[in-house]
């Protein structure tokens, strides 16, 4: 169990993180991909094409290229749709603000954040 002030501030800090900009934009983002109809009904037909071919691999059976190739299509479709692009590019923001806050993080308190909050986050059970 953490100190009561030590996770006041943590609380804090979570509560001031999820307000910057790039995780904001992300979190809206991806509000507005949940939210587009045609955005989910490929992400859904890509997902049950694949556990299909998934499903059969694991069965044995051999897949030709005949039958992977509408998975890719799918994939194209969703990798050009709009929405997706959009969610993919304030995700790659997001994960580079995050890299360079840990890296702040990081050498204001020299420690290695990233690694130590990792191998905290493993023994969380």
């Amino acid at each position: 169990m953490l100190d009561a002030n030590l996770e006041k501030t943590v609380r804090e800090f979570a509560a001031w993180l999820v307000q910057t900009p790039p995780l904001a934009e992300l979190r809206k983002a991806q509000g507005q991909l949940e939210a587009d109809a045609e955005a989910q009904r490929l992400l859904t037909e890509w997902d049950r094409k694949q556990q299909e071919l998934l499903q059969r691999q694991r069965d044995g059976q051999a897949i030709s290229m005949a039958e992977i190739t509408p998975l890719r299509q799918v994939q194209n479709r969703i990798r050009a749709h709009p929405m997706v692009i959009t969610y993919s590019e304030m995700r790659k923001q997001a994960q580079s603000y995050l890299t360079d806050l840990c890296a702040e993080i990081s050498e204001v308190l020299r420690v290695d954040w990233e690694t130590l909050s990792r191998a905290i986050g493993e023994e969380t059970p």
